[in-house]
């Protein structure tokens, strides 16, 4: 749970905020990007209650899914990315073992063990949860899709607003989840 810190503790002494993001490959992105935005609205009783926010997923026409795990650091900006296929306890257990190190290293506080999550499941798994043990990481989970206190949020709405500009500016027509990959 979040609490109440003094500044630096979110500039300097958490080395790491970590998420997921995910991108649908579209077979023409110039013309999914020119379609109108639309909104869901919701029943009185569907609405979102206090201290919660939300954004929508990610789905919708077009292809296969590329999925991301992405790292920032304070003063670093985006220093770590890595597509995966399926986010999943064992997945995510076995990432802590291979880039966890790395990552804290590569922090804007290399010496610390504080990161920041947002509440995914497959990333609170007991698997997870013990291989954090093993290096002595503090996490500090928060709420999921929360732009107003995960900074990397913004990057994830940042990054995908600019692929839809790029698909209008260049008019990708087609686009091959090869391409769209690199």
């Amino acid at each position: 749970m979040i609490k109440n810190y003094p500044e630096d503790v979110w500039t300097k002494q958490i080395c790491f905020y970590l998420d997921v993001s995910s991108f649908v490959h579209k077979t023409n992105p110039a013309d999914q990007a020119r379609a109108p935005a639309t909104r869901v609205w919701r029943k009185r009783n569907e609405g979102l209650k206090q201290g919660c926010t939300s954004k929508g997923k990610k789905v919708g026409s077009g292809g296969k899914v590329a999925h991301f795990m992405v790292s920032i650091s304070y003063g670093k900006g985006v220093y770590f990315c890595e597509q995966f296929e399926k986010m999943n306890g064992p997945y995510f257990s076995d990432f802590i073992k291979r880039r966890f190190r790395k990552l804290f290293r590569g922090s804007c506080n290399p010496s610390g063990k504080m990161f920041v999550q947002d509440g995914n499941p497959s990333q609170d798994s007991a698997a997870a949860r013990k291989e954090m043990k093993k290096l002595g990481v503090e996490v500090h989970s928060i709420p999921p899709r929360s732009p107003d206190i995960n900074p990397i949020e913004n990057v994830f709405h940042l990054l995908d607003r600019k692929l839809r500009i790029e698909a209008v500016e260049q008019n990708i027509t087609n686009e091959s989840y090869k391409e769209f990959e690199g």
